[in-house]
């Protein structure tokens, strides 16, 4: 059950004075109303129990507490007595000693005197109050009666309600600044205080958000929630900024404010000022990967330098339906700075780019690298980019080698292990070998026990023919065992030490 202990009750009892009747038992009754203190409210006077009868003529009065509500004025429009058959009258200053009311009373006066009577149930007159104060009134009714006929009459009453006490918002501080940049579905929280209802009403919560402080235009955002606190997307803040024509970098002032209400009327919260500035609210496309040239491929330009190098990448999607567009960077080291990016294609509508080895060469030598008769490790990757951020993908690598042949020179066929030259030897022999691809390449020599006793090469090598001088001072006579690994070729041979 409610309670209302803090609302008071405005009576208005009727006397009925003077009545003129063929037969019936009519009623007076008036209306009720709930009303917040200033308000002004209107209470119906009607007439009720007719029943198929007719009156000719009617006098009435009621008492009111003035320190309580204030008569405003009177309507007879859309009622059942005509406007000129009327009297009406307030005498002010009644005594409280009739009774009727605890506290101070004014009085009305009213009459009818009809020369068409009257034979149908409806509003006599309308009564226009202003509620001056909350404070609790008694209820009463009276009924009179005239001659051996009951006459009733029931007092109206005017709920008086205290409404919710006003809150503020606490979250985000009053006059601090907002930066609205990062995912669309990231969160900007509104937090206040809870309201209290003096009459334990429910208490609901309206919050609004507005380009100007007095709120004389529509509010930009509002929400309704019985909480006490709402959540705004960055994307609805976004699109607010935007609609107001800020741009990204730019700051604009908004307000907001909360307004607490139950059942019967609203009480408007202080005013919070915040800056907002607009960022970037966005979410990022996929990644686009290297898938060609695999990663850490050998390329050989020897001969081939016009042969297609065409790097590719998996697809990139984008949540936000943005078109998507590619850059393919390539780079002498994997940090990708702006001293060791060699070149950057941009715009890329597709997941390829279609370029040649003599390309790369060309950029090579625009970047001070030479790789005659030898080779380097370059680095490439795919960016990603919906017009507003840019994604990186991971980099990959590819080995670039290129071998320069004097004239009449064949690059090797196959690769070969040759016998080491002399053998056996005292202290000094020559290993020679032919790599037909570049390959990682490793010459290592062991004992007749297996353990290594020497590493002559270790490192990438282009396609062709080498010699490398062993010098085994340092070794014991004996059968000594020289291994050569070039990527899946395996060759092993024996050479004998003299000393």
């Amino acid at each position: 059950m409610r309670t209302i202990s803090n609302r008071f009750f405005v009576l208005i009892v009727f006397l009925i004075g003077e009545i003129s009747v063929v037969e019936a038992q009519p009623r007076i009754v008036m209306s009720s109303a709930t009303a917040n203190v200033s308000d002004e409210v209107i209470i119906n006077v009607n007439l009720t129990g007719i029943n198929g009868q007719s009156f000719s003529s009617l006098t009435y009065w009621a008492y009111y507490d003035s320190t309580k509500v204030n008569l405003l004025g009177f309507d007879f429009s859309n009622t059942i007595i005509p406007n000129n058959q009327l009297r009406f009258s307030e005498n002010f200053n009644e005594s409280s000693s009739l009774g009727i009311l605890n506290g101070p009373c004014k009085k009305i006066n009213f009459g009818f005197f009809a020369t068409n009577s009257i034979s149908s149930e409806g509003t006599l007159v309308k009564l226009r109050f202003k509620v001056l104060a909350s404070e609790t009134s008694q209820i009463n009714r009276y009924y009179f009666a005239l001659g051996d006929i009951a006459i009733g009459s029931s007092g109206g009453q005017i709920l008086v309600n205290s409404l919710p006490s006003a809150t503020s918002i606490l979250i985000p501080v009053n006059n601090s600044g907002i930066l609205v940049e990062g995912l669309p579905t990231e969160i900007l929280s509104f937090n206040w205080g809870r309201s209290v209802d003096p009459n334990f009403d429910a208490i609901s919560y309206q919050v609004e958000l507005a380009a100007v402080a007095s709120f004389s235009s529509s509010s930009l955002l509002s929400i309704q929630t019985t909480s006490t606190n709402v959540r705004f997307s960055y994307k609805t803040i976004d699109d607010l900024l935007n609609s107001l024509g800020v741009s990204v970098g730019q700051t604009r002032t908004l307000f907001a404010r909360v307004r607490s209400s139950d059942a019967f009327g609203t009480t408007t919260g202080a005013l919070s000022t915040f800056n907002f500035t607009r960022g970037v609210v966005n979410t990022p496309p996929t990644s686009a990967e290297i898938t060609a040239p695999s990663d850490g491929s050998d390329l050989d330009i020897n001969g081939f330098q016009f042969a297609p190098f065409v790097p590719r990448w998996t697809e990139s999607t984008d949540a936000d339906g943005d078109n998507v567009s590619y850059n393919w960077q390539l780079s002498s080291n994997p940090d990708f700075n702006e001293s060791t990016i060699l070149v950057e294609y941009p715009a890329l509508v597709d997941e390829q780019i279609n370029l040649s080895l003599d390309d790369i060469l060309n950029v090579l030598e625009e970047g001070g690298i030479v790789i005659d008769n030898s080779s380097v490790t370059l680095y490439h990757r795919a960016q990603a980019t919906d017009g507003k951020v840019l994604v990186n993908g991971i980099s990959k690598t590819f080995i670039l080698s290129r071998i320069i042949l004097d004239i009449g020179e064949v690059l090797p066929a196959s690769f070969k292990l040759n016998q080491n030259y002399p053998n056996p030897f005292n202290p000094i022999t020559t290993i020679n070998y032919q790599i037909a691809e570049s390959r990682i390449v490793r010459l290592m020599v062991y004992n007749a026990l297996g353990s290594e006793v020497a590493t002559l090469v270790n490192g990438r090598q282009a396609a062709g023919s080498y010699n490398v001088s062993f010098d085994a001072s340092l070794l014991s006579t004996g059968i000594y065992i020289y291994r050569l690994e070039a990527g899946s070729f395996v060759y092993v041979r024996k050479m004998t030490l003299i000393r």
